[in-house]
């Protein structure tokens, strides 16, 4: 940190370019060329899909989470090598968390289970949601039918005010957090 003559802070940053558009670019740039030394090549047709040329390993790299398949530890050991050369990095030998996704898989089914653990309770704290006293199943009311008539008639429909801006910016963030959810 330096303080310049106007009292303003100064900051340097090394590896690392917040707020340039082109440093995802740069940064993709520089592993591209990091990894070929290993022999490591991202896929033609599959952004974020990388192999080795020779060993049996597949990644799929999402800004900076990796998911690995590989045969042995040692193909793993490889790449974990290649990669700690450039970054520091964190390894989870478990293979149960990627994307904020926690995964469990079932090697006898061959099935893989994919939850966001406290997603939805963290959404509604965030929004400051007051549960209904009584449960709502339904979207609209329940009109009671009459029997006898030839036609059921549906209760005529109100018009309300149109929401503001705070109530827009709201439903626009309940809609975009369930949307990413689903």
């Amino acid at each position: 940190f330096f303080l310049d003559d106007k009292g303003c802070v100064l900051v340097e940053i090394r590896k690392g370019m917040y707020g340039l558009p082109e440093a995802s670019k740069i940064d993709h740039d520089r592993l591209v060329k990091h990894l070929a030394k290993y022999y490591y090549f991202p896929a033609h047709h599959t952004p974020g899909l990388w192999s080795h040329k020779t060993q049996l390993i597949r990644f799929a790299l999402v800004v900076d989470d990796f998911g690995v398949k590989y045969m042995n530890t040692a193909n793993a050991n490889h790449l974990s090598d290649a990669l700690c050369t450039l970054y520091r990095i964190t390894t989870d030998w478990t293979g149960s968390l990627y994307l904020g996704f926690t995964l469990k898989q079932d090697y006898v089914n061959h099935t893989v289970n994919l939850s966001m653990l406290g997603y939805i309770a963290n959404v509604l704290s965030k929004l400051e949601h007051v549960p209904a006293k009584r449960p709502h199943h339904s979207l609209c009311p329940w009109t009671k039918p009459v029997y006898g008539t030839e036609s059921q008639l549906t209760a005529p429909i109100h018009t309300a005010e149109l929401l503001k801006a705070a109530a827009i910016t709201r439903l626009q963030i309940a809609v975009g957090s369930l949307l990413f959810y689903s």
